[in-house]
């Protein structure tokens, strides 16, 4: 049997635990701050003057996010729009660099909990704060409105969704189990599932219908995960389940883990191949064995070494 080995499944087999999820969102944090200093870019100005030009009140939102300048905009009627817009801005940059005390003044002087930005990826103020920041940050900000199980999405656009990943699915992949504790604490759905656009070319973190268990957090998140409801049998539109993920890792423990709380290891991905097929493809034949063999009610694996 041929197994279809697709994105998704190449970045899991390359991303084995939280050091480099946090690495990545370590870079991404300093960059949202860096944009934010960004007022003036010659791209963002260029934008604003022709949103201007047709009245698109959601195109002069996005020219702000590239750094359009919003004083240009003194003396029309869309100067209040920008100067929001600037807030908001600064918002996710103060939630990137987790200063508390610049979030709450932001959110005194006007800026939007629940902003829709773009700076490089979609985010929103929470998505930033499940990426970059403490769980205190993330408390002020549902306490201040944000919407726990919202999506990121293009501002102004209803059609064409860059990435629409929940705070939650970025918490678990980036692998802080008191992150991802009291989101779920605070109402986050567990299977919460990214469904994104396929109307760009954009090269994306999580394969379409990721959800928090697709990501392979590490064993604390996945056992908080799983505790808290997620269904361990949903597939991303590749056909792909966290148990043939985690067959990737070559991983004994999240692969009982998941099994326990029943995952099915006869499912089958859009080519036909099963958590097991993934582990042996992977070079993991024992536990491409043990998954085989795996029934309800087996212990936990203590001789890993096995062969069939």
């Amino acid at each position: 049997m041929k197994l279809v080995i697709t994105f998704t499944v190449l970045f899991a087999f390359i991303v084995h635990g939280v050091t480099k999820a946090q690495a990545e969102n370590n870079k991404e944090c300093s960059y949202i701050v860096d944009m934010s200093q960004v007022v003036g870019s010659p791209r963002g100005n260029e934008d604003l003057d022709a949103a201007v030009k047709d009245s698109d009140p959601a195109a002069i939102r996005a020219a702000i996010w590239l750094g359009a300048d919003p004083s240009k905009l003194v003396g029309t009627h869309w100067y209040e729009i920008g100067k929001r817009e600037r807030l908001n801005v600064l918002l996710i940059a103060a939630v990137a660099a987790n200063d508390l005390d610049k979030v709450n003044d932001l959110l005194a002087r006007g800026a939007d909990p629940n902003a829709h930005g773009h700076l490089d990826d979609i985010m929103t103020p929470l998505i930033t704060a499940s990426k970059c920041a403490s769980p205190r940050m993330i408390l002020m900000l549902i306490h201040s409105g944000a919407k726990i199980n919202d999506h990121a999405s293009y501002p102004g656009s209803s059609e064409e969704i860059i990435d629409n990943s929940s705070a939650l699915i970025w918490a678990s992949y980036r692998g802080d189990p008191k992150v991802v504790e009291l989101l779920l604490k605070q109402g986050a759905n567990p299977n919460n599932q990214e469904i994104i656009s396929f109307l760009n070319d954009r090269s994306h973190k999580f394969s379409p219908g990721t959800t928090p268990l697709l990501t392979v957090p590490p064993l604390p998140v996945l056992q908080e995960l799983l505790s808290s409801g997620a269904r361990p049998n949903i597939a991303d539109l590749n056909g792909e389940t966290p148990l043939m993920l985690a067959a990737i890792q070559g991983s004994y423990e999240k692969c009982f883990l998941l099994l326990k709380y029943g995952a099915d290891p006869r499912s089958k991905d859009v080519g036909g191949s099963t958590a097991s097929d993934y582990a042996r493809m992977s070079g993991h034949h024992d536990l491409a064995c043990w998954i085989n063999e795996w029934h309800p009610g087996a212990p936990r694996p203590i001789n890993k070494k096995k062969s069939c």
